[in-house]
């Protein structure tokens, strides 16, 4: 039992460890999530993606570092000596409204169940959603819940003066031996007189001054209008607390761009944290902000600016790079994954590269094998092609990747030959890097869809024929002529070309746009099977601006 004013004497110090880190997640997940009833609608996705968070954080917390015991002071939460959460605004604090309420420590059990969490949020958004509301305090309500995975410590009969300031005041005034004098009842008599009447005319506002307000108040200006107010927090604080409370605002911004993923502008805010702060200050706040979700979102942004993003984490702390590469293994290609690759380029070099590419798993070794090419290309083709060529190895989806980048003659029997390799996912990468062969590419990808096409899956189907397309449209449509003519009908009127030979032709005519691909698409779409009937109706009324029907 922690005892009435214990709290005063233990030397705390903010979370710095793994255990510290992960609970003030946890916990500032938890305070959020039950604040967010007070700010949105219970239906917002705002509120649904807030919950969400809470959930994963404290059961990753409780699953990695075990029972979580929080002891409850006036304005922080600690786990042992560490502060997992601190908030001075008495109406924001989650701390102050347990403390208040009698609440001394909050023990979380690897064994609480969802329901339970979601139960004490619950417990927890009514106690924020009121004002001096007259239902049963926090202690009742957790009491009630009856909690088996959450063990509370309270206290009894806890009642600061901050309930009742007026009647506080008025005790304390009877009690002081200052005399105190109270103003005549109308001493701010008589009233004023009041004047004529004035009519305020009615004036029309300037269609322009009416844009720039709708402007200002449009959905996608609010990102915008967030980053601009960390920007100007920033310059008004110079104390290292106040540095810190600007920090916690710029979390929090980050966390609402989060909900639109909003590449763009997590970029904006991330640069304005590091332009705001000293260098001292600097890498720490780049590594809160940019957490997974965050680097997510910014690398899949098609309107990333890719140079702002390597200049960005050249600040950043060495540790961001490893978060960076596992980040960026699952991102597609465009200007941020280019601007990656050069940064990794510039802050590994060439050899550490190699080095980390024979350790690395398949996903990340495409991004790896892309940094060592700008770092030095010839040393990376000669990589990819010693990869290509060694049976099983992890780099050879990458390898292939990168050597199809822009085929030569020397490059394209090494793409047919990983036609028929065992992987799937190699046999794509080679399909792909035929496809950009142009004419060397086309025949090689035919006959390949002509003698396999019963082995293939539908995906592997669709890629081989969009790569025939790619290779060549003309090409890929006299292929698809060249199939229908040969296939006759059953009698059920449905063609008797094999069903991966159809798959093929719609990956083929998906990208061969034209008035004659349009056509076979519609005789596929007229007697395919049943799947390819559906996706031939939905890319043609994609063409169209329709909606496919069944």
């Amino acid at each position: 039992m922690i005892q009435e004013g214990q709290h005063d004497k233990v030397e705390a110090r903010t979370a710095s460890t793994p255990v510290g880190h992960a609970t003030a997640s946890a916990v500032l997940g938890l305070a959020k999530a039950a604040r967010s009833f007070s700010l949105y609608d219970p239906a917002n996705n705002v509120v649904r993606n807030l919950i969400q968070d809470y959930r994963d954080k404290i059961e990753k917390a409780l699953g990695q570092h075990g029972p979580m015991a929080l002891d409850v002071h006036p304005f922080e939460l600690l786990r042992g000596s560490e502060v997992v959460y601190i908030e001075k605004d008495r109406e924001r604090s989650l701390s102050f409204r347990l403390f208040r309420d009698g609440v001394r420590r909050l023990t979380f059990l690897p064994s609480v169940s969802w329901e339970e969490l979601l139960r004490l949020l619950e417990v927890f958004s009514i106690r924020f959603t009121g004002v001096r509301q007259q239902e049963d305090d926090l202690v009742t309500l957790l009491r009630k819940a009856n909690f088996a995975g959450i063990e509370v410590v309270a206290v009894e009969g806890f009642v600061p003066d901050e309930e009742q300031p007026e009647e506080a005041q008025a005790e304390s005034a009877v009690e002081s031996a200052t005399p105190r004098v109270e103003p005549p009842a109308d001493w701010d008599l008589p009233l004023p007189a009041l004047g004529r009447p004035v009519l305020v005319p009615r004036r029309e506002v300037p269609a322009e001054l009416l844009a720039r307000l709708a402007a200002e108040e449009a959905p996608d200006a609010t990102g915008a209008q967030a980053v601009r107010a960390v920007r100007a927090l920033l310059h008004t604080v110079s104390a290292p607390e106040d540095r810190e409370d600007a920090v916690a605002f710029a979390v929090e911004v980050r966390d609402f761009l989060l909900v639109d993923t909003d590449g763009p502008h997590l970029l904006d805010l991330a640069r304005v944290v590091a332009d705001g702060l000293p260098p001292g200050d600097c890498a720490t706040a780049l590594a809160t902000l940019l957490d997974d979700r965050a680097m997510s979102a910014v690398l899949t942004s098609a309107s990333v600016d890719g140079a702002a993003l390597g200049a960005l984490l050249a600040k950043a702390p060495p540790e961001t790079l490893q978060q960076v590469l596992r980040v960026a293994a699952d991102a597609p290609d465009g200007p941020a994954l280019t601007a990656i690759r050069r940064l990794l380029a510039v802050a590994l070099g060439a050899d550490t590269l190699e080095r980390r590419l024979s350790a690395s798993p398949p996903e990340e070794a495409r991004v790896l094998l892309g940094a060592l090419a700008e770092a030095d290309r010839p040393r990376a083709l000669a990589l990819a092609a010693s990869a290509c060529h060694t049976r099983g190895s992890p780099l050879t989806c990458a390898a292939l990747a990168l050597l199809g980048e822009n085929p030569g003659p020397e490059v394209v029997p090494t793409l047919r030959e990983h036609l028929a390799d065992p992987d799937p996912l190699v046999r794509l990468e080679a399909a792909r890097g035929l496809g950009r062969a142009g004419a060397r590419g086309v025949p090689l990808l035919q006959g390949h869809a002509d003698r396999h096409h019963a082995t293939f899956t539908e995906a592997e189907a669709q890629e081989v024929g969009r790569a025939l397309a790619t290779a060549s449209a003309a090409a890929a449509v006299k292929a698809v002529q060249g199939w229908l003519a040969a296939s006759g009908k059953n009698l059920l009127g449905r063609l008797s070309m094999p069903t991966g030979l159809q798959w093929v032709a719609v990956g083929a005519l998906q990208q061969a746009t034209s008035r004659e691909a349009d056509a076979l698409l519609q005789q596929l779409g007229h007697s395919g099977a049943a799947e390819v009937k559906q996706r031939c109706a939905e890319l043609l009324a994609a063409r169209s601006g329709g909606t496919a029907r069944g």
